[in-house]
């Protein structure tokens, strides 16, 4: 409308234009020229959001990248972002504890090993889904007291990763020891195979702790489950002697045997390893 009032204008006033310029030109071409010179000037000169998205940009880890910092926090907390992250890692958690719980309970069961697999599959997959919660939680930025972590060193990693390793292998040698003694003798007492369960459950619940220790987020003091992996080795280890002595005459086969030998080699690595106290963001790191 302004283009088209303008146009109108200069159509019914041009002889009267034409007289001023004929009269005044030093005023007209100096009007033009300021004129001119106006609409360069806005023309380069860049907006107030083109100051703020360069001042953005250029600020690194200051005063104004903070005050971003603030003003996304506070829009992730009216919308309840922080609420429902913290509600998610608490029905994890739960989750988590219920069926570690689960598995404690049926670890004794003698048949247990053929579905222990899968449920330590979920258990890992559970722990994956945790992972990713603090890794939003970092993102999103954690809420007050919650910046405990804990942390395993790498040098005690790799140790624990090959006792792990060989612990596993010990697990699938009772297996098949189970399998051998019930294929070729049916004269084992019930009170020997309370024992041999007993033996399992404490094999299994070590093996269990010693994967999470592994994983990729720790919920527990690492030095803490360290003991209790070893408490629950050393009473597996009891339990498999005493198994022993309850057959009698009956003699475990051969892989039983490298069984207790693997559980004797687990129980020595694991007992050079430092236990430093339990404070956050500690290591377990190996004895000098």
């Amino acid at each position: 409308m302004g283009i088209v009032v303008a146009i109108t204008i200069a159509a019914l006033a041009f002889s009267n234009f034409r007289e001023v310029y004929n009269s005044q030109k030093d005023f007209v071409v100096g009007l033009l020229a300021s004129l001119a010179a106006v609409c360069f000037t806005k023309a380069f000169t860049p907006t107030n959001e083109h100051k703020a998205l360069e001042l953005i940009r250029a600020d690194r880890d200051g005063p104004i990248d903070a005050a971003l910092d603030e003003v996304v926090r506070r829009r992730l907390d009216r919308r309840g972002v922080f609420e429902s992250v913290a509600l998610l890692e608490r029905n994890v958690e739960a989750a988590m504890d219920r069926l570690s719980e689960y598995y404690y309970a049926q670890a004794q069961q003698l048949e247990f090993y053929k579905h222990a697999p899968l449920l330590r599959v979920v258990i890992s997959d559970l722990d994956k889904v945790m992972a990713n919660i603090m890794a939003v939680q970092n993102g999103v930025g954690k809420p007050k007291g919650h910046d405990d972590e804990y942390h395993v060193a790498a040098k005690a990693r790799h140790m624990l990763i090959s006792v792990l390793r060989d612990l596993r292998e010990s697990v699938k040698r009772k297996d098949a020891a189970y399998e051998s003694l019930t294929a070729t003798n049916n004269s084992i007492s019930p009170e020997a195979w309370d024992v041999f369960a007993v033996m399992t459950g404490d094999i299994l619940k070590a093996e269990l702790i010693l994967e999470s220790m592994l994983s990729q987020h720790l919920r527990f003091p690492p030095e803490e489950s360290l003991r209790t992996v070893v408490d629950y080795l050393d009473a597996g280890l009891k339990r498999a002697r005493e198994f022993q002595d309850a057959l009698n005459e009956i003699r475990t086969p051969m892989v039983f045997d490298i069984m207790l030998a693997d559980l004797s080699s687990a129980i020595d690595a694991l007992r050079h390893l430092d236990l430093p106290g339990t404070t956050a963001q500690s290591t377990v790191g190996p004895t000098v």
